[in-house]
């Protein structure tokens, strides 16, 4: 499996906008959501790899 893998080309769409808009669709402001910034990055960077 993993040697059928390596060659693959794997496409994903748009990741991560969900976790923002539904913070501000909740009426958090920019500054309360700032801070899962970093966090979000980490799991689609965790995803992708």
């Amino acid at each position: 499996c993993h040697e059928y893998l390596r060659s693959s080309l794997f496409l994903v769409g748009e990741i991560g906008g969900n976790d923002y808009n539904y913070a501000f669709f909740q009426g958090m402001s920019i500054e309360k959501v700032k801070p899962y910034v970093h966090d979000v990055v980490t799991a689609i960077a965790n995803g992708v790899n």
